[in-house]
């Protein structure tokens, strides 16, 4: 039901749109794997603030939508989750949004460990988990000027590129499901290139040791990615040298693995922990 009437919404505003309009709102209300009316209504301010408020101030509105809507979400009321952990999820989709506008905008983040990047010779691979805002850190290495050259992913897009939060600046995606996805990694690595990934397949499932294992063959180094959005509304990005970075043998691959899993359990822990309504 709330489909359908979403549908006849949106095609009684294009109707009143001028050409511009028209293909700014497609892009930003296009349907994503979530149709909820809360989606939907969230995608239809982010329309209008693109329209109405300069981008310095785009972070701020996500932020304060995604703050109200947490603090009134039946998950965090009802459920395991907080109210925190639903503040920098609904940011993150928010954010999106404001992406689809195609026009760059600042976020506050704060990053650690851009040093861990330099100096290799088989290339660097930045692994990473499903948490929110995880876009918001690759954004922030892209920024500082340092080249990611392939995105490993399960699922492509239209163009083969991915896009981050708050920036034109997109990154090839090389699709796990490609016969020649461990053909193309080692290509860029073997030439002393990045690549980036999950080694989760969704939020809080086990890691998976099959990047670790490879990198520790083709001698390249790994460096873990983490995000996560603090209560100053700034997102903190640290890119961590795991403690055994060459992954040389299976006991160092599982050593990396489980220390990963801490770092991400400490983040839902901090996320979990009482905080104060619209802070």
């Amino acid at each position: 039901m709330n489909s359908a009437y979403n549908c006849t919404q949106q095609k009684f505003i294009i109707n009143k749109m001028d050409t511009r309009e028209k293909g700014l709102f497609k892009k930003i209300m296009r349907q994503t794997d979530d149709d909820k009316l809360s989606t939907y209504l969230a995608k239809f301010i982010v329309w209008i603030a693109v329209f109405v408020t300069p981008t310095k101030y785009w972070y701020s509105i996500a932020y304060n939508i995604a703050n109200i809507f947490s603090t009134i979400s039946r998950k965090a009321l009802w459920s395991n989750w907080s109210i925190k952990f639903q503040r920098a999820q609904r940011l993150n989709r928010l954010l999106s949004f404001f992406t689809r506008s195609g026009r760059p905008f600042d976020i506050p983040l704060k990053i650690t460990g851009l040093e861990l990047l330099d100096n290799t010779t088989n290339g660097v691979a930045i692994c990473s988990v499903h948490l929110p805002l995880i876009k918001v850190g690759i954004r922030a290495i892209l920024d500082s000027g340092f080249q990611i050259d392939a995105m490993i992913a399960a699922k492509s897009s239209p163009d083969g590129k991915m896009a981050f939060w708050g920036t034109n600046k997109r990154v090839p995606i090389i699709p796990t499901i490609n016969a020649s996805v461990l053909i193309k990694t080692r290509s860029i690595l073997k030439n002393n290139g990045c690549t980036t990934l999950m080694i989760d397949t969704h939020f809080g499932r086990p890691l998976s040791p099959n990047m670790l294992r490879f990198c520790g063959k083709t001698g390249t180094k790994v460096v873990f990615l983490l995000a996560e959005l603090l209560d100053d509304h700034s997102v903190a990005i640290q890119l961590i040298a795991p403690p055994f970075p060459y992954c040389e043998d299976e006991d160092k691959v599982f050593k990396n693995l489980t220390e990963l899993d801490r770092l991400r359990s400490e983040i839902l822990t901090r996320y979990k922990q009482k905080d104060i309504r619209f802070s």
